[in-house]
């Protein structure tokens, strides 16, 4: 039987104030961020991974690295997280004082609607269901 255990990668310096840190953005976990993926790695302690596989952004395959220290990391792009396109390392204000009315009207339906110039929920999901563990 297979066992899936998903985590999301730690936080980095643009975690607060909360930006739109997609694909475009490529940075490394800040100290609470490398902290909370070595907390991670000792609640993993003892357990036995077949595989190891990360998106390809560095905040992703640091956490990797630091929750299972030693073990080989494989990428796959299909792990990448949304792309926010116009969006990009905005916060959540700058946003909203640049492109309120679109912001909103995603926010109602971000499965079908496409962040400008990005993804839709619809099309990570596509993306990541493409990801099949062997």
């Amino acid at each position: 039987m297979l066992t899936l255990v998903l985590t999301r990668h730690g936080a980095t310096d643009r975690s607060n104030p909360e930006q739109h840190l997609g694909q475009r953005i490529d940075i490394p976990l800040s100290d609470a961020g490398r902290s909370a993926a070595q907390a991670l790695g000792r609640r993993l302690e003892g357990i036995r991974f077949d595989r190891i596989v990360a998106s390809p952004l560095r905040r992703a395959q640091e956490t990797a690295a630091l929750a299972v220290p030693g073990a080989r990391i494989e990428t796959d792009a299909r792990l990448s997280e949304m792309d926010y396109g116009e969006w990009e390392g905005l916060t959540y204000e700058q946003i909203e004082e640049r492109d309120d009315a679109r912001r909103r009207t995603w926010e109602e339906d971000p499965e079908t609607l496409a962040c400008p110039g990005g993804e839709s929920g619809a099309d990570v999901a596509r993306r990541v269901r493409s990801f099949r563990p062997t």
